[in-house]
């Protein structure tokens, strides 16, 4: 089995199977039409049980604060187009609008049943205080909402991170080393 890791802002994601993740910031598709269309990092297909979720990946290495009310308005709404962005060219690769395009996703992403899977955008930021990603999530589930609605993703659609959370949730996977 093959896999990859993906490094973004400083934070090494994966491994991964490469059946389970798609770097969409640089697959072809994206590069057709990237001018001026901002893009998540990657989307990730975790399959537990009988349930299946997407989880599409944002990472920043910083954020402003939200008491800098222009800068956090301004970057949310950057992070928010970014997972939307990253969310609608990946359907529309699905539904074939992007001639040939397609082949690149992964076989696990080809394959789920979009009436059936649960979809959730991940903000990871690196080094952030756990008490500094609540405003953060707060402003996404906000800014997402009509999307979330619209598209019938079920709550939490929204998770702001930091590494170790991300790490709990197994988007990023930490050596363990023993001591000789």
């Amino acid at each position: 089995m093959n896999f990859v890791t993906i490094i973004e802002s400083g934070i090494s994601f994966g491994p991964y199977s490469k059946d389970d993740c798609f770097y969409i910031e640089h697959s072809a598709a994206y590069e057709k039409i990237k001018g001026g269309i901002k893009m998540a990092e990657f989307l990730w297909i975790v399959k537990r049980r009988r349930k299946a979720k997407i989880y599409v990946v944002e990472a920043k290495s910083s954020s402003p604060r939200p008491e800098n009310k222009e800068n956090f308005q301004e970057f949310v709404s950057e992070i928010r187009e970014k997972l939307v962005n990253a969310l609608v060219l990946f359907l529309g690769l699905r539904l074939g609008r992007h001639e040939g395009a397609g082949d690149e996703i992964p076989e696990n992403l080809r394959d789920a049943d979009l009436a059936t899977i649960g979809f959730t955008f991940v903000l990871v930021v690196r080094n952030h205080r756990e008490e500094w990603l609540v405003p953060l999530q707060d402003a996404l589930n906000v800014q997402l909402n009509s999307t979330a609605r619209t598209f019938g993703l079920q709550s939490p659609y929204v998770a702001a991170l930091n590494e170790e959370m991300a790490g709990s949730l197994g988007l990023i996977r930490r050596e363990v080393t023993v001591a000789p």
